[in-house]
């Protein structure tokens, strides 16, 4: 019984895994329209990605680069990294994603509410790395909600910092992948429940609360004046006594 319980679980495991692999290369991981990547580095993009497809909450980044538009998408702010004109491409992708899946698995009334619900679910985890002309070439992520919702604006200011957003080659791209790929890897793929940074605030208390502490001990540090005499403390004896040094006084 022990032996046909172990064939079992080993029989189910290969199943999983050999679905895994195929899901993993079936999904559209890397598209380079552009012509920017070389054969080695999708092949990277595609093993790093098959690894997380393996974790919790199987993260993915996928690269998808274009040789143009066929919607000019001007008019946007690419001073922000992760609200730029970038997000409306991955949306395309993620619908058509989600109405590929659902092909012929839900009726006319309710298919367009099922790929709404395929989109959110496929949103939930999939990022990417999308490289176009527009106005200039453009590199820039477009997070999904598990990556958007783990990143504080701390982190945010780091895994954004010189990232070169504005060039279209090769080198961007990856440039790009290599600084998502290990905050994706340590706080997403494998953690028990995905959670946001530390954030600038938290930061600047910390670095300022050994002066607060500091300052503190100072103030209370300094003498306090004990009165024992009926005379008015705040009026014009009080001037006198405090520079009188034979007026008794206690240090605490």
């Amino acid at each position: 019984m022990g032996k046909i319980k172990t064939l079992l679980i080993i029989w189910f495991t290969a199943i999983a895994g050999i679905c895994g692999l195929l899901n993993a290369q079936a999904a559209p991981v890397v598209r380079d329209q552009a012509n920017l990547l070389s054969p080695q580095q999708k092949s990277e993009i595609r093993r790093i990605n098959h690894q997380w497809a393996q974790t919790r909450h199987q993260p993915q980044l996928w690269v998808y680069t274009y040789s143009h538009l066929s919607t000019p998408l001007a008019g946007f702010d690419y001073q922000d990294p992760f609200n730029t004109a970038g997000n409306e491409l991955g949306d395309r992708v993620l619908h058509r994603l989600a109405q590929q899946q659902l092909a012929g698995k839900t009726t006319d009334g309710d298919h367009q509410i099922a790929v709404i619900q395929r989109q959110q679910r496929l949103q939930q985890r999939i990022s990417f790395i999308l490289v176009y002309p527009d106005n200039g070439w453009h590199t820039v992520i477009y997070p999904s909600e598990d990556l958007y919702h783990s990143v504080s604006d701390l982190n945010k200011t780091f895994l954004t910092w010189h990232l070169p957003n504005k060039v279209g080659t090769a080198a961007a791209t990856m440039a790009v992948f290599n600084r998502y790929q290990p905050f994706i890897s340590k706080h997403i793929a494998k953690v028990k429940t995905v959670k946001t940074g530390p954030n600038w605030d938290r930061v600047t208390f910390i670095l300022f609360l050994p002066f607060l502490m500091w300052g503190l001990i100072k103030l209370f540090r300094q003498p306090i004046y004990l009165e024992t005499s009926p005379y008015d403390w705040f009026g014009e004896d009080a001037v006198w006594r405090a520079s009188d040094p034979t007026y008794p006084r206690w240090w605490y």
